[in-house]
């Protein structure tokens, strides 16, 4: 039988008002609480074996992310109800469970539900800021078998398609978020503030995203944490969905960074700043770096002064002394990681490619002097790009898709990466090229992780559709926007084109990589 655990607005407010009596908060409105799993920093060697993260899952679509008006500072945990389970991070995010999530909000059903979020936003402002409704959460949690049930949570649109777009591509399913501070501050829900369910625009097989982090990941670039949950609306099933966590509060960096979770991050993204402005010196005073990177998880602006200045002015200064200062701004093995991955994929709208969509925190490892890392966030290009198309000569060697090059499709690459693939950086950045794509990044490997993507049993609180353990393929298989041959078809691009097509010209750009030129493009 299905235990069902209530919390919400009646036990906060009984929280609140012992706490006057007691001088001190009790309650999280949350029934697991907070919990952070031993997480690594990511910054081990990537040939020793050594994960990213205590497990091997992996965000996402975009969207201007909900954030407080006091530059990304982080509100107080609520102190939790029953103890919290330290693992439970992990197995929300693990794809040996399915995640089940049966959402109440505003409607009688999905698609009434979906006319009212879309009516929430500007249907003229790209980047304009996406209201939370409220909304009922029942979590049939596949780790205990019991139901969890969360009032008061936030809920909205992600992405920044306008209204116009979403109802242009009916056969598309659009990624939402949940915020469970967003009413309740304070509430954690196994460890997280927010989640994130992406959508499924240029990807058939819902799996690309959560391919891309894991790799990452194993190869310690410090990337999110993707799984698959099914999700209901009033009582319709609306599908199955990639399932992040979200980067951009603390509990990301308490995971990712457990030994020096307190450093400043900085976030850029298309609805923020001037691409040509990233990891530039945009002069001695604050606002500039304010008016272009987004602070979270707790940073303020202070901390531009201390880190991102000082990183900025090195990355611009003359060949000499940016040779002699980088280092002590970054950590330059793991951004040679960042970049190689990134572009031997490639993600043509990835943040060493056109200059968007990526985190930099500020880690110092058990004391050390603390150095900017990258990582990447939307990677929703990935495995999509044809090379050839993007190339005049059609061989790989030139162009948008080498390793080497400038210009991609969607922009052009930051200048700091231009200078970390040129002497004397050049042979690092070769060596991590070439350490992805014979470990990671060949059609052997790619062939493996899609298979088990597909086919691993993820055990569910309650028998879906008859299985208590469906795998990704059976929950397309009954899904009630895609068809199982569209997902296949999508494996089968994916493992037999673009991963051996990419790989053969990876192989052949490496033999002249300490050689070649950078490629305008």
């Amino acid at each position: 039988m299905t235990n069902s655990v209530r919390t919400g607005s009646l036990h906060i407010a009984l929280s609140i008002a012992l706490a006057g009596c007691s001088g001190s908060a009790t309650g999280s409105g949350d029934p697991v609480a907070e919990g952070t799993d031993t997480g690594s920093s990511g910054l081990s060697d990537p040939e020793s074996g050594s994960d990213a993260s205590t497990d091997t899952t992996a965000e996402a679509d975009d969207g201007t992310d909900d954030t407080t008006d006091d530059g990304g500072a982080i509100e107080p945990d609520l102190p939790p109800e029953t103890p919290p389970d330290p693992a439970a991070p992990e197995k929300l995010f693990s794809h040996d469970y399915l995640p089940v999530y049966r959402i109440t909000m505003h409607g009688a059903d999905w698609s009434q539900a979906w006319d009212y979020l879309l009516a929430q936003l500007d249907s003229k402002a790209k980047c304009a800021e996406r209201p939370f409704i409220e909304a009922d959460i029942e979590f049939e949690n596949p780790w205990t078998g019991e139901t969890e049930a969360y009032e008061q949570v936030g809920f909205r649109i992600r992405g920044h398609d306008l209204p116009e777009q979403i109802l242009s591509q009916p056969d598309e399913r659009f990624g939402f978020k949940m915020s469970f501070v967003e009413y309740v501050p304070g509430r954690r829900f196994h460890g997280q503030r927010r989640l994130n369910f992406l959508s499924s625009e240029r990807d058939d097989t819902l799996m690309r995203q959560c391919l891309v982090y894991e790799i990452m990941r194993d190869f310690d670039v410090p990337t999110a944490r993707c799984n698959f949950a099914s999700v209901y609306v009033n009582g319709d099933y609306v599908g199955v969905f990639a399932h992040v966590e979200e980067r951009d509060d603390g509990s990301y960096v308490q995971n990712r960074f457990p030994d020096d979770p307190d450093g400043s991050m900085y976030e850029f993204g298309d609805c923020w700043g001037d691409e040509e402005d990233v990891m530039r010196d945009l002069g001695p005073d604050v606002q500039p770096y304010a008016e272009t990177y987004q602070l979270e998880a707790g940073t303020v602006e202070t901390d531009i002064l201390t880190d991102l200045i000082p990183f900025s002015q090195c990355a611009s200064a003359p060949q000499q002394e940016f040779e002699a200062c980088i280092e002590d701004h970054i950590h330059l093995d793991e951004w040679h990681r960042a970049m190689a991955s990134i572009l031997a994929i490639p993600e043509m709208d990835g943040w060493a490619s056109s200059s968007s969509n990526f985190v930099m925190y500020n880690y110092g490892p058990l004391g050390a002097s603390r150095r900017f890392v990258v990582f990447p966030w939307d990677v929703d290009r990935a495995f999509k790009d044809t090379c050839d198309e993007n190339d005049d000569e059609g061989d790989n060697l030139t162009g948008p898709c080498h390793i080497m090059a400038k210009s991609w499709e969607d922009g052009m690459s930051p200048l700091l990466v231009n200078r970390l693939r040129e002497p004397p950086f050049r042979a690092g950045f070769c060596a991590a090229m070439e350490s992805f794509v014979e470990q990671l990044y060949n059609p052997a490997a790619i062939a493996s992780r899609v298979a088990d993507l597909r086919t691993r049993p993820r055990l569910a609180a309650k028998p879906f559709e008859g299985m208590t353990e469906p795998s990704l393929e059976y929950l397309m298989q009954h899904d009630p926007l895609w068809d199982h041959a569209r997902f296949m078809d999508g494996i089968e691009d994916i493992v037999e084109e673009r991963v051996p097509d990419r790989h053969a010209a990876l192989v052949q750009q490496l033999m002249d990589c300490e050689m070649s030129p950078l490629v305008d493009g």
